[in-house]
């Protein structure tokens, strides 16, 4: 499971921000809340091709 710190890293933005848009607090560019959204995607799909192999 990829962690907040994970996600953050891979989307360019501080752990703060990821967990503004999870918790929906404050707000969030929506710039910033795209690349979250895909940076989570792509961990998913990255995890599910590992636990194939």
């Amino acid at each position: 499971m990829a962690t907040i710190e994970d996600v953050a890293r891979l989307a360019g933005v501080s752990t703060a921000t990821v967990s503004r848009v999870i918790n929906r607090l404050g707000p969030v560019l929506e710039r910033k809340l795209l690349k979250y959204l895909m940076s989570e995607e792509s961990i998913i799909n990255l995890l599910d091709i590992f636990k194939t192999l």
